[in-house]
């Protein structure tokens, strides 16, 4: 009797310390980014993944002092083929999925400069978790054909975006397919069995 009044008390208190502790956040680094993140355009998906350029140190140059993941981190060329399928876009697929700068900065911030944008910084940095879009607007787009020029486009505080061929869903069968291999299963399991 005591030996089933202790555990239950036991049980309660380990239940209410579970939820008395304060929980901690999990870290988004190298997850899958969310649904609500991605702009498909063209059979192709985008993600506006950082606020500085796609090597290493680039968000140095912003006057902070360095912190200890800024190496691994700014550096996405490294990473980026081993972050579910992402890698910095070509000019091809830049040029086949938006139309120009204006088109870009629609699409992942559909309200001009202000808040809210499409940012998935925080999938791929420890240190940044914004997009800048007034960068954006102003065509600071890291290897980009739509960057205001060679300078913005290589410059190490320009926002990178990067991209991935969208998963190919399989086209389920009509019912009427279905209907017409069930109907010819039976009709050789009719005929077998009546050989047999």
């Amino acid at each position: 009797m005591f030996k089933h009044l202790f555990l239950g008390l036991g049980a309660v208190l380990l239940l209410m310390a579970m939820m008395v502790m304060p929980v901690q956040a999990a870290s988004m680094l190298g997850q899958m980014p969310h649904s609500s993140i991605i702009v498909t355009r063209n059979n192709l998906e985008w993600v506006w993944a950082s606020p500085c350029a796609g090597e290493e140190d680039s968000c140095d140059n912003e006057g902070q002092s360095p912190s200890p993941h800024i190496g691994p981190d700014s550096d996405l060329t490294d990473r980026l083929p081993t972050i579910h399928g992402f890698d910095l876009p070509t000019d091809v697929q830049w040029t086949t999925s938006f139309t120009s700068l204006a088109d870009l900065h629609s699409a992942f911030a559909p309200n001009g400069n202000f808040a809210p944008v499409i940012c998935g910084a925080s999938y791929f940095s420890q240190d940044w978790d914004t997009c800048n879009p007034n960068d954006l607007s102003n065509g600071y787009v890291w290897h980009s054909p739509f960057a205001l020029d060679e300078n913005a486009r290589n410059n190490a505080l320009s926002e990178t975006f990067v991209v991935r061929a969208a998963p190919v869903i399989p086209t389920p069968l009509p019912p009427s397919a279905l209907l017409f291999g069930a109907g010819l299963l039976g009709l050789a399991a009719w005929r077998w069995k009546r050989i047999a």
